[in-house]
């Protein structure tokens, strides 16, 4: 382990503490969940692990924390913090750091900790309200340019008058208690969301619990581990490696080092940090725009080359339209499928670019007919919702005289 693996180890021992003393149920969850459950221990050089409780149990136990009062331990979340921006809480060692560079905003989170993610569990319509107020409040806590549409600028700019008017802490605590209230009554046959609505799961999920260990020590997951994996990470949940925080030229890690510290000695070499992060902040959003830019510029390029790869497989496979016919008929499907596989690499790369590629309807359909064969029924029905109307109709080649030519 490194350093910061021994101090996550150190804070996921002392939150397990404080859940058994408080009688607090938690889950592992996320990539500690998966790391824990395929090889029990960190994956290389991770700063961060994740944890899952109810909203009302995080609540309890931010007040555990709070009780115990000790100056290295911290929970960090919208209850204290007016710019935090997400329905989390983080239990930290103030005396450490964990910021991207060059700096961060008040919103960030500027030690090593623990995320602890919400369980929720209510009907669409609750979910729905807390999404649109979550969308709405941590824009708020982010730049101006952070956010389009009228309607988004006029949500945003209320959640910023009534902070200013309630204050900041107070307003973030409310809307905290708020959305704790919102899924603290569960109704317990519904499906639960953890940390993001990009998955569903089973409430049987919670309804029990089995244990693993990581790093030599013993912790609790899920009661069906393997069903949470596979919802979260897919069939080949034991050979993913999730995205999660390390140590990069962007992000600075040190548990040596506490974000007072740096701030100080940034002071001391007289850097005005706020108009390094103004600037950073400018500069995120340019590179925002940038990005989308030249996804589109790719969009158009693939179309073009979808072009021309078109014409070039017509003038391949027509020729031998016939001889693909009484293969099929024949029943001589290896041999059909040698000549088919040029076309299917091209449709395979022109797939990931999210485009579909017919030039002739006959062939296309002997090609999908191989495919489903071969039990790639998802992939061929994928593969004909790509495929624009107008590639069904002939392709029209203009001759050198300028006159249409239907092939």
């Amino acid at each position: 382990m490194t350093e910061i693996q021994q101090k996550l180890l150190e804070l996921l021992c002392d939150l397990d503490t404080i859940c058994q003393r408080e009688n607090i149920p938690y889950y592992l969850s996320g990539h500690t969940a998966l790391s824990a459950y395929t090889r029990s221990e960190f994956f290389p050089d991770c700063c961060q692990a994740s944890v899952s409780m109810t909203p009302e149990n995080a609540v309890r136990f931010l007040q555990a924390v709070r009780k115990e009062g000790r100056p290295d331990r911290i929970t960090d979340s919208m209850f204290s913090n007016k710019n935090y921006p997400d329905f989390t809480l983080r239990f930290c060692d103030p005396n450490t750091l964990m910021i991207p560079l060059p700096y961060c905003r008040p919103s960030s989170l500027p030690y090593i900790g623990i995320v602890i993610h919400m369980i929720r569990t209510k009907p669409a319509h609750m979910n729905k309200i807390y999404q649109l107020s979550h969308t709405f409040w941590k824009a708020s806590t982010m730049s101006e340019g952070s956010v389009s549409g009228f309607t988004k600028h006029v949500a945003v700019s209320a959640c910023r008058i009534a902070k200013n008017i309630l204050g900041g802490k107070y307003f973030s605590r409310l809307l905290f208690r708020f959305w704790v209230s919102l899924f603290q009554s569960r109704e317990t046959d519904k499906p639960i969301a953890i940390a993001s609505d990009a998955f569903h799961y089973e409430p049987a999920l919670v309804k029990g619990v089995q244990t693993v260990t990581l790093e030599g020590k013993v912790f609790p997951i899920f009661a069906d581990p393997e069903g949470y994996l596979l919802t979260a990470y897919g069939e080949d949940y034991s050979t993913v490696i999730p995205k999660y925080y390390k140590p990069s030229a962007s992000l600075l890690v040190s548990v040596n080092i506490s974000f007072r510290q740096f701030v100080e000695t940034a002071k001391e070499r007289n850097l005005d940090l706020k108009t390094i992060q103004k600037k950073k902040t400018k500069c995120d959003l340019l590179q925002a725009k940038v990005s989308f830019y030249n996804r589109q510029i790719d969009r158009y390029y693939a179309i073009v080359e979808r072009t021309e790869k078109r014409y070039a497989l017509y003038e391949t496979y027509m020729p031998m339209k016939e001889e693909l016919l009484r293969l099929d008929r024949e029943e001589r499907y290896e041999e059909l499928n040698d000549l088919l596989k040029p076309y299917r690499s091209a449709l395979w790369a022109f797939y990931k670019k999210k485009l579909g590629l017919c030039f002739d309807r006959e062939i296309f359909e002997l090609t999908m007919k191989v495919l489903v064969m071969e039990g790639q029924e998802k992939y061929a029905k994928n593969l004909r919702a790509l495929v624009p109307d107008e590639h069904w109709k002939p392709i029209v080649i203009t001759d050198y005289k300028g006159d249409p030519i239907e092939c």
